[in-house]
């Protein structure tokens, strides 16, 4: 039984699903922007995952995936998913290699174009957050901010499976989801559950294991995990380098959308502090890299140091479920509402104080190029 009035459900026009080869790599890119759409959604996938879980596979009930409901409030998406390398070798692919792959495909696929772009990236997506939107500065397309969805921000440490128990092939295709937990099933048989849950809670049918397996797993560049290879410092200093940890001035102002469940506990508790955190730091390494402070007036100072005390709870939106919060109907549609209402809550924020405006990112950008002889 659908949860949704037949007069709540508009047409639905499906997007393009395409292969795009990037150097050595190719890479499973869905776009959906019509001329109607004032902003568009980057949609980055967890790790194991397809851009699919955005938007459904062939004969799946559209209404269940964010894309329909984007589109509903004239929000265009981006889904990218990860890369598949011709000579199969992972272990050759970085964090920035895989951002700046991300950044061209997007490029081409708005142009010169008026519209914002938000990143929308899901769990391990996280830890792309600064490479990837430094990659789109850089081609002069800053995004307006990014919006976390159980995503797990560029700190090593947050995550206490070791790297070396997770699956992954001598070539460094990390494969998260046949790694197996203490209880003895496979992560990917655990997030089926999860899943079929979260869809059956809302009165929807489940996804058979074919095509959950089929459709929407895909092997994972290790390199994405941002993980140290052991507890050596060296090691966690690497993973800092690849994520671009502590460079605060790079970050985008980041929202989150976090889970209530208690399967996804840690993104329940944690999510709203954590990107909060990250937001303030940057904003807080702009406003001293421009000299901006000084130049508030004593007004203006209090506004802003009240906005800043407020501005995790006023980024942060919660949805009932666990990791896979955004899929399902009303979880979805109530997913896409958040998202719409934390790009203008941070439209808010650049109208208040111009200085941490994402053109101000590409001024900057120039301003800390080489300079050529």
């Amino acid at each position: 039984m659908s949860v949704f009035n037949n007069s709540e459900v508009p047409d639905f026009t499906p997007g393009m699903e395409r292969e795009v080869l990037m150097r050595d790599s190719t890479y499973l890119v869905y776009s959906r922007c019509r001329p109607c759409d004032e902003d568009v959604v980057v949609f980055v996938p967890g790790g194991g995952h397809r851009g699919r879980i955005s938007y459904g596979h062939e004969g799946a009930d559209e209404t269940c995936f964010l894309d329909f409901w984007l589109q509903r409030r004239r929000l265009g998406l981006i889904a990218l998913s990860h890369a598949e390398r011709r000579d199969h070798n992972y272990a050759a692919i970085s964090l920035q290699a895989v951002a700046d792959d991300w950044a061209e495909i997007v490029v081409n696929l708005v142009g010169v174009s008026r519209r914002r772009i938000v990143i929308a990236g899901w769990s391990v997506a996280g830890r792309s957050v600064n490479r990837i939107c430094d990659a789109m500065i850089r081609r002069n397309i800053p995004p307006h901010c990014f919006i976390s969805l159980a995503a797990t921000p560029p700190l090593p440490g947050l995550v206490e499976t070791p790297r070396e128990n997770e699956h992954q092939t001598g070539d460094g295709l990390w494969k998260p989801g046949d790694t197996y937990g203490l209880d003895g099933l496979m992560r990917k048989e655990r997030w089926l559950h999860h899943l079929n849950a979260q869809l059956v809670e809302q009165g929807r049918a489940p996804l058979c294991s074919q095509d959950y397996y089929e459709h929407y797993l895909q092997g994972t560049p290790i390199a994405l995990r941002g993980e140290p290879d052991t507890s050596h410092p060296t090691d966690f200093g690497d993973a800092v380098q690849a994520m671009a940890t502590f460079e605060w001035s790079r970050y985008p102002i980041c929202a989150c959308i976090a889970p209530e469940s208690k399967n996804d506990a840690r993104h329940a508790m944690s999510d709203a502090a954590l990107w909060g955190s990250i937001t303030i730091q940057a904003i807080t390494s702009r406003m001293h890299r421009a000299d901006a402070i000084s130049r508030l007036s004593q007004d203006r100072w209090h506004r802003f140091i009240q906005v800043i005390d407020g501005l995790p709870t006023r980024l942060r939106r919660r949805v009932s479920g666990g990791h896979f919060f955004f899929v399902g109907g009303k979880t979805a549609r109530q997913t896409a509402q958040h998202i719409c209402d934390l790009i203008d809550q941070v439209q808010d924020l650049f109208e208040q104080f111009p200085e941490l405006a994402p053109q101000n990112a590409i001024r900057r950008a120039s301003a800390n190029a080489p300079q050529t002889p």
